[in-house]
This record gives C-alpha cells, structure tokens and sequence, in this order.
C-alpha cells in the first residue's frame, strides 16, 4: 500500500493576494447606486433579498447565493430591488493581487462576473460564519485565521467558476508602482482604436497624469501615447499589407483623427508614408 506524499519542499503555486477590506452592507434606502471603479478586485456574495448588478455593458439580477467577481478597474454597482422585494444584503472582500479571468484578455476591463452557487451557498456562508466569529472574537493569531478563510473561499470559488488567477508580473522599476502601470499597458493592447487620452488614462486608473508619464516612461521606455501609437503603426503596417484597405479606412480603424494624420505619425515611426511602405513590400514581395 503506497500513499501520496506531498513534499513542501516542492514548488507550491501561491494565490499572492493581499486582503483590504471585509465588510457587510445592507439596503437601507439611502443605497445610491452610482457606478464605480476601483484599483483592486472585489469578491461580493449576496446573502440575502434581492438586487441588480450593473457591469460594464451588462445588468443581471442578483439575489442570495449570488456570487460577484468585479476586477481593477471595472465599472460597476448594485442596487436592490424595490419593496416588496426584500432588501439587499452582500458581504464584499477587498483583494489586492487577483485579478479573475476566463481565458479572454479583454474581459479583464470589460465587465463582472456573476455566479449561481446554489448548492454551493451553505458552504460558502459556513466560511462567512468563520470569518465573522474571528473577527467578532479575536483570539490569538486571528488575522492569521481570517487570511486562512479567505484562501479556502477564493479557491472553493476559482474551482467551481473555472476561472483563473490571472498574476502580474513584469520586471519594474523599484520606482514604479506595478499593477496600475500594468493594467494601463493592457488597456492601451486592448483598446488601441479608441479615442484615448492621458486624463482618461489618469482617471480610470487613479494615477496623476504626470506621474503616469514618468512611470510609464521608466518602465517600458516611453510614455503611455507613445507606447499607443507604436501599438496603432504595427497594426496600420498589417492592414496595409494584408487587406486592401484605404489608407482612410485603416486611419479611422485605428483611431487617427484622419489619413493625413495617420500618414504623419507612419513617417515618423517608420520613414516613409503608408503608400510607400504598401508599395515596397509588395515590391519585396515579387
């Protein structure tokens, strides 16, 4: 008879989140519901009456058992449901370093997720329960106790959604704050064709616009509109190359304010106008 042993000694993947915040809300008729952000992700469980969360592009009814997954940067809010209907109750966990996805890069900005657990809830309100009993008690090592609840709830819910910890790792600067200038990386692969400026870069990810440049610049080696344009010229090079595409039609796809602007930009970062560089490809091409 043979058991399995599992060494400690082996390389053991770590969840690497840092708790903020755990707090209970309760509709009591003063709940705007006014859309916001954050710089963190939220894990909201609805414990009891029922509400609407409104994500992204997306409004689905909640009530208890639901189970909210919100990362950095997503606008979203709740509200609860009129009488008769009972009022909302949730508990919402503050996590820093977590960052959920299903596969599918953009829908780190794009909305939340909303979860069924049914089955699940007298589980996941047994993990409540303890967190509560810790904190309401405060026995020796209970920080220690709570962070341990926290570890079994996010698991039990990573495995029964299939979602993954999506980790952020680059190589910054000691100087540079690291998730936010991530994040405004990926933003800026991700939605490239939109009209982006520095203030709003500035205010969806609650960095001072100059410190951003300066950070950014530090970082990866040059500024947020600089890193999108680079972005927005590789992308013009493949239309130019393997669509027939006008030089106009691939400026508005790309975001540029018109052909002579993209045609602008193009000679800066590569030397020659689009025509110019079509025609020398397609010349290398032959």
């Amino acid at each position: 008879m043979s058991n399995a042993i599992l060494s400690f000694r082996d390389r053991i993947p770590q969840l690497g989140y840092r708790l903020l915040s755990y707090d209970k809300s309760k509709y009591e008729g003063d709940w705007k519901g006014i859309a916001h952000s954050h710089p963190y992700s939220e894990i909201i469980i609805v414990t009891g009456g029922e509400g609407c969360f409104a994500g992204g592009d997306e409004k689905r009814r909640i009530a208890s058992g639901s189970v909210i997954l919100t990362n950095p940067y997503v606008s979203h809010t709740e509200y609860s449901q009129p009488p008769p209907s009972a009022p909302l109750e949730y508990t919402a966990i503050a996590l820093d370093g977590v960052c959920f996805s299903d596969g599918a890069d953009e829908q780190l900005f794009a909305r939340g997720y909303v979860f069924d657990f049914g089955g699940r809830f007298r589980e996941l309100k047994a993990v409540l329960g303890k967190i509560d009993g810790e904190i309401a008690e405060k026995k020796p090592y209970w920080q220690t106790a709570v962070l341990s609840c926290v570890n079994e709830l996010l698991i039990m819910i990573l495995r029964c959604t299939g979602l993954n910890n999506v980790s952020v790792k680059e190589e910054l600067s000691p100087k540079a704050s690291k998730q936010p200038l991530w994040f405004v990386k990926r933003y800026l692969e991700l939605y490239f064709i939109k009209n982006i400026t520095l203030d709003e870069l500035s205010e969806k990810f609650f960095i001072n616009k100059y410190y951003l440049i300066r950070a950014f610049k530090q970082t990866y080696g040059k500024t947020p509109m600089q890193y999108l344009q680079e972005i927005r010229i590789n992308q013009a090079k493949e239309l130019l190359v393997n669509t027939d595409m006008s030089i106009t039609q691939i400026a508005a796809q790309m975001g540029f304010a018109s052909a002579s602007h993209l045609a602008q930009v193009f000679r800066r970062y590569t030397g020659k106008t689009p025509s110019a560089f079509a025609k020398a490809h397609e010349k290398a091409a032959h």
